[in-house]
Formats: structure tokens, C-alpha cells, sequence
């Protein structure tokens, strides 16, 4: 993960992300092949990097964390909906009752709905934290070959002129 490199989840996100936004300006073709790859992803980093900031989440530890809390949350929700539809299916359980079941069944429903897409940001930002520390650093590399491009070309007009 990011932070076993030095960096935090923050960091690195908001780094790509304000490259991948500067690329997206340039004309085409121009920015470097490693961050026109990730344009198309900019949608999904972009929520990603939201859900990190909206939960305070910095390291992977963090990120690990939230995703068990998420799980054991989801779980006991579902334990509760399975006692409720075993509850829902016996023959003696009056009309009134079964009107409460089913609402609270909806409501688990509903409780769960964002703690499962939690999880699944999670498993996508845990993912991609190691694909995108190697990028950051691929493009890092590409800059330095860059600017001692530029130096050489720079000493050889000096050269030239004198």
C-alpha cells in the first residue's frame, strides 16, 4: 500500500488525481500514456478519493479497519433479516406481525445497500493503492528522464551558440 512506501492514501490519490485532471486539459495525446490509461478511470478515483476523505481514512490500516466494521455490521444485519424471513414463512404468525416483518426486512435492506457498497469501494481502493504507488513512481522517473532530456538539449544550444 501507499503509506509502506511513505505516502498515505490521501496523498496519493489526490496527487494522481490532480495529474490525471491536468492531463485532461492538454490536447490529445500529449499527456503521458501511464495517466491517459487512468483518464478513464478518473470517475471511479475520483469517488474513491472522496469516500476517503468523507470517512477520514489515511492509511491502509484505516481503510482495513472501516472495511471489518462494515462487514461485522452487514453480517449482524443479515442474521437479523434470516431470524425475519424464518419468522415470515410460519403459518401462525398473525397479518399485523407479517406487516412489521416485512418492513423491517425492507429497512435492513435499505441499511445494507450503502454499507455493501462501502465494502466494495474498499476491496477497489485497496486494489488500486499498489497500482497506482507504481504508476506515481513510473511517471516520477518519466519527469527526471524528462528534465535531463531537457538539460542536455539546453547545454548543446549553449554550445552551439558560443
Amino acid at each position: 500500500y501507499p503509506k509502506s512506501h511513505g505516502e498515505d492514501f490521501a496523498h496519493s490519490t489526490t496527487s494522481i488525481l490532480r495529474k490525471l485532471r491536468a492531463a485532461q486539459k492538454q490536447p490529445q495525446g500529449k499527456a503521458s500514456y501511464l495517466l491517459r490509461e487512468d483518464l478513464r478511470h478518473l470517475e471511479a478515483l475520483d469517488e474513491q478519493s472522496r469516500f476517503l476523505f468523507r470517512h477520514g481514512i489515511d492509511t491502509a490500516e484505516q481503510l482495513t479497519d472501516y472495511r471489518a466494521s462494515a462487514d461485522a455490521q452487514i453480517k449482524s444485519l443479515y442474521s437479523e433479516r434470516r431470524t425475519l424471513y424464518n419468522e415470515q414463512r410460519r403459518h401462525d404468525v398473525p397479518e399485523a406481525r407479517m406487516v412489521e416483518i416485512r418492513a423491517r426486512i425492507a429497512a435492513i435492506s435499505a441499511q445494507a445497500k450503502p454499507l455493501r457498497r462501502s465494502m466494495k469501494l474498499c476491496d477497489a481502493i485497496m486494489e488500486r493503492a499498489l497500482v497506482l504507488a507504481e504508476k506515481q513512481a513510473q511517471i516520477k522517473q518519466m519527469e527526471k528522464e524528462e528534465k535531463g532530456h531537457e538539460k542536455k538539449q539546453i547545454k548543446n544550444l549553449r554550445r552551439a551558440i558560443e
